[in-house]
């Protein structure tokens, strides 16, 4: 069930769940108080922009944890709560494996 809230100091800290934060305009999915969703981006915003979180850390592998949406082209790349340029993202270890392994699963 999605519950309405007017900011984040609304949600309760230790609550499992999503919401939609009416302030920022956006959806969130909260795990333990703490942003988090495995395969989706915990926030999705009503312009577009997405960021993905991991037990509140900014985390992806596959691509840009946080893209400012359809207007804004702009990508920030993150593993482990580390920025990293995209060039200097997909030569981490942890890319280079997904890689080989997407690429051996399409065989």
């Amino acid at each position: 069930m999605n519950r309405l809230f007017n900011c984040l100091n609304n949600i309760p800290k230790d609550f499992t769940g999503q919401y939609y934060i009416h302030n920022i305009q956006c959806m969130v999915w909260i795990y333990k108080g703490m942003f988090h969703h495995t395969t989706e981006p915990a926030l999705v915003y009503s312009n577009g922009g997405m960021e993905y979180r991991v037990f509140n850390k900014r985390h992806r592998i596959g691509g840009p944890c946080i893209h400012w949406g359809k207007l804004n082209d702009i990508r920030f790349y993150y593993i482990n709560n580390i920025p990293y340029t995209e060039e200097d993202y997909w030569q981490q270890p942890e890319l280079i494996k997904f890689k080989l392994n997407r690429i051996l699963t399409e065989l």
